[in-house]
């Protein structure tokens, strides 16, 4: 009996054990998920309170020390010529011939005019119409015109003439009905007036498109481009059209000219220099409705400067890992770019992966998120001046926020 209870107490005793092991595991692996989940959900878990997990890689650590603008070196002007290009957009006119020859006629008793229709393609490109015909014989009365009902021509037209009729656009819709017709003689119950009528047409004026374009396409080198100082588009402007426009030009897609010129102004605008790029460069002039300009002899000037003499900079390489890329991409951390000055007053120019950048110190430091400017793989920065200045330390450091 005693060995019974003996071994019944050492089967509790492991079995205790084990539940605990079981307990103790359950428990760390709960504190390994709740240290180990990112910080941006711990808010969302009602986890906020828990300190993060601290993780730090330092991609860069450098002394640049003194860094110098030196002096620039001589000013080169590049200067390419561009045809001479219209820009109209006028209406452009569109004649249909709607009979060869008609004859309108109306007696006491009977009628006989001439109808037809026409559609409009809308307000955007619709401009104005008329009626063009030739009188050959007249036979009394006056030649009545009329759109959607409403008379907007009465008058007695002598033969041989060539008549235009304008049809008044606030009465023009998008289906419209013409009528031409003749004057009853009235108390002349046996006369009968007529007019007999050769070429009718119905001339209609619409724009190409609400805008009219024009591009013009340049190829810069990269030497043009590489130090750039100063880009203009130069030349002349001549207004051709009755009633002046709007006018506007587009450098690769940047509008950098808009004005409603006036007879034939001098064209000089400056161009930002980051709006001009190696290679094909597109220049795109656009007119609004009613305007027509010539732009006459046009030239893209460049003005570059050669590297400075005598110029300090400080330029370094560094690696962003696969892991570390994904911390780049994770919000809840800082790519730490930090700088300490320790003589000088100037601003620094930083080219971070092509990414032109401009700080200026606080208390001697700066201090920025540069993640967006980072890439996986190799990186290069380049620190640069327009005054002399030391700088003490640079580093980039991926840390949490």
């Amino acid at each position: 009996m005693e060995r019974l209870r003996r071994r019944n107490f050492k089967s509790a005793q492991g079995g205790a054990t084990a539940g605990a092991v079981v307990l103790f595991v359950i428990l760390i692996g709960i504190m390994a998920y709740v240290l180990l989940i990112p910080p941006q959900y711990r808010e969302e878990l009602g986890l906020e309170y828990l300190p993060p997990i601290n993780y730090t890689a330092i991609l860069l650590s450098e002394s640049p020390g003194l860094l110098s603008a030196g002096v620039e070196g001589e000013v080169e002007t590049y200067s390419h010529d561009l045809a001479s290009i219209t820009v109209d957009n006028a209406p452009k006119e569109a004649a249909d011939l709607i009979v060869s020859q008609a004859l309108v006629k109306k007696s006491l008793i009977t009628a006989q005019p001439l109808s037809f229709s026409f559609d409009v393609p809308g307000p955007e490109v619709f401009s104005s119409a008329e009626v063009n015909f030739n009188t050959i014989e007249v036979g009394g009365g006056k030649l009545v015109v009329s759109l959607n009902d409403r008379k907007i021509f009465s008058g007695a037209i002598e033969p041989g003439r060539n008549v235009r009729i304008p049809l008044p656009a606030y009465l023009i819709k998008e289906s419209n009905d013409v009528r031409i017709s003749v004057s009853s003689p009235g108390w002349r119950f046996w006369a009968v007036n007529s007019y007999l009528l050769s070429d009718l047409y119905l001339v209609k004026y619409e724009y190409t498109s609400p805008t009219a374009i024009v591009e013009q396409v340049i190829s810069l080198t990269d030497k043009e481009v590489r130090n750039i100082k100063e880009a203009k588009v130069q030349g002349y402007i001549k207004q051709r059209s009755v009633d002046s426009a709007k006018l506007e030009l587009k450098v690769n897609g940047n509008l950098v000219y808009t004005a409603t010129p006036v007879g034939t102004p001098t064209l000089s605008v400056s161009i930002p220099t980051d709006f001009v790029r190696s290679g094909s460069n597109s220049l795109v002039w656009a007119v609004d409705k009613d305007g027509t300009y010539d732009i006459l002899w046009v030239k893209l000037v460049i003005r570059t400067t050669a590297l400075a003499v005598n110029r300090t900079i400080a330029q370094y390489t560094f690696s962003v890992s696969e892991g570390q890329w994904d911390k780049v991409k994770d919000p809840s951390y800082a790519c730490e770019l930090y700088l300490t000055r320790l003589a000088g007053d100037a601003a620094i120019n930083i080219d971070l992966n092509n990414n032109a950048l401009r700080y200026t110190f606080t208390n001697g430091k700066i201090s920025k998120d540069v993640c967006e400017y980072l890439q996986r793989g190799i990186n290069a920065i380049v620190l640069t001046a327009d005054e002399q200045i030391a700088v003490g330390t640079l580093s980039i450091t991926i840390k949490n926020k």
